[in-house]
């Protein structure tokens, strides 16, 4: 009976590899045709990026390996044999895996992938040829005991338990975004942090700061008008036009001036002010009116023209930065290589901000001035660059903050698929737990009927309403009928096994 079920253990392991491995299937092969050989032969292909993905590995080639050799015990191979072929099932599929993920942009291939995969396979051939016995010993309990253990009331119990963790985990996360949190005693840095320790080399022509986000016609425009950010006029809390030398004054009245810290550069450019490590701007005092209006808002926008004087620092160097020092800060626009890097604190990216940030590729390949802009609203970031929208964004968002363990830049994926990912974890469990309850309560129309109305439709307005809270959106129809259908239409798909599996017709 249980080398039955492996049949199905196995095709569902080898679907959940292939799925969490090759997400988000954003194939590229025209673009990425060329880069095959270059990443493979590079020393990237080498190295261990870090200890989360070996585990990850492991832990998907665990049941792949264990099914593996359940299905080789009907040929009755020697152990021998039964090892090799799963170790080199294993190889095989990790090394297609790693093949293709070469064409994934956000995806990145390693050597050690390949050898955490066949690990997992191996711990999974191993627990299969010591525990088998006793595995199968307790999968025919589970199943003779099913009308027992499986009552209404229980299944019930697990339907509404079930929900509730579900909605505090979007409790949770849904304060993921909020920047309520702001330190209000950092000053504003321009080309350095206050330590002196992460100094940037460029230049800097205009800053602006507003405590409202902009919509993408009035991002896409804010640069190009004769008065720049006139959308938003009323909400800009700083204005700042580096020309010239001396001190630079908040144009809106509300900060502090800039000042040089260490000495004045003796030189100007058309691209802006000059900033290294011997001269940087910073007010002399916290702006903390900046942090009042944000914090009460949850919203800014950030415009910058800058342009760098070296296109591979690190650091990441700082342009702009509402900090203390390294470990402390509230925003910081910075350069890393030729990308740009952005932080913004919040509950789930910690006080330093690096738990998540936005990384975008290539801004700073070249030295050339370009109108930043980034504009933060519903706890989801987007940047512009020259007034076009970039495809990154940092997502802080319940939908995307579940997921965020999966070992992919999960920033750089759209956001429709996290949707489809977030409802289908919530909405599948519960249609398989109502297709349980149906096959229980056959005759209690009543009680079924109430049950199929409030397990649908209640969890998902719920969830909706929280979501369109957490995020200030509206609530959208589409989003309700989208879980509804999840639920139903897995209900419906199931029924008939669950209502075998529980008159016991599996145990023959």
């Amino acid at each position: 009976m249980w080398q039955k079920w492996a049949n199905r253990v196995f095709i569902f392991s080898l679907l959940l590899i292939l799925a969490v491995t090759l997400f988000p299937y954003d194939f590229a092969f025209k673009e990425n045709a060329s880069k095959i050989n270059y990443r493979f032969l590079t020393s990237e292909f080498f190295k261990l990026r870090n200890f989360y993905d070996l585990i990850i590995n492991v832990l998907l080639f665990f049941p792949f390996g264990f099914t593996f050799s359940c299905l080789t015990q009907r040929k009755r191979f020697p152990e021998l044999k039964t090892l090799g072929f799963t170790l080199l099932i294993s190889f095989c599929l990790s090394f297609i895996i790693e093949v293709l993920q070469l064409f994934i942009p956000s995806r990145s291939s390693s050597l050690f992938d390949i050898g955490s995969s066949i690990l997992g396979a191996f711990i999974g051939f191993l627990c299969f040829r010591v525990g088998k016995e006793k595995i199968q010993e307790a999968t025919l309990n589970l199943v003779r005991s099913n009308k027992s253990f499986l009552s209404i009331k229980k299944l019930t119990a697990a339907f509404i338990g079930y929900i509730l963790l579900i909605f505090i985990m979007t409790l949770v996360w849904q304060d993921a975004g909020n920047l309520s949190g702001w330190n209000q005693t950092f000053p504003l840095s321009l080309g350095n942090e206050p330590t002196g320790t992460r100094p940037w080399k460029g230049y800097i022509s205009e800053l602006y700061i507003a405590n409202k986000a902009v919509s993408d016609q009035e991002a896409e425009s804010a640069f190009s008008s004769e008065v720049p950010f006139s959308a938003i006029k009323k909400d800009l809390v700083a204005v700042y036009q580096l020309t010239g030398t001396g001190s630079y004054p908040d144009l809106t009245g509300h900060l502090p001036d800039l000042s040089w810290r260490e000495n004045s550069p003796t030189t100007q450019d058309q691209r802006g002010v000059s900033l290294d490590s011997n001269h940087w701007l910073e007010t002399k005092s916290s702006v903390a009116l900046i942090t009042q209006k944000i914090a009460a808002t949850s919203e800014f926008t950030l415009g910058a023209v800058v342009a760098t004087a070296d296109t591979m620092q690190h650091g990441p160097a700082r342009i702009i930065s509402l900090s203390a020092d390294d470990e402390n800060r509230n925003f910081t626009l910075g350069q890393k290589g030729a990308n740009l890097v952005f932080r913004v604190r919040t509950p789930a990216t910690g006080k330093n901000a690096t738990s998540y940030q936005l990384n975008v590729p290539d801004v700073f390949g070249d030295t050339n001035n370009h109108q930043l802009l980034l504009t933060y609203k519903g706890s989801i970031l987007q940047i512009y660059i020259d007034g076009v929208k970039q495809p990154y964004s940092l997502k802080l968002i319940p939908e995307v903050m579940t997921f965020q363990l999966l070992p992919f830049d999960a920033n750089s994926i759209n956001l429709g698929i996290y949707k489809i990912l977030y409802y289908g974890l919530i909405f599948i469990p519960l249609g398989l737990c109502l297709a349980l309850i149906r096959a229980k309560a056959r005759g209690k129309v009543i009680f079924y009927a109430l049950l199929l109305c409030g397990g649908i439709l209640v969890p998902a307005l719920i969830l909706e309403v929280m979501l369109a809270t957490g995020t200030q959106r509206a609530i959208r129809l589409e989003n309700l009928l989208f879980s509804m259908a999840l639920a139903v239409s897995t209900m419906l798909i199931v029924k008939r096994w669950a209502e075998s599996w529980l008159r016991g017709e599996i145990a023959a």
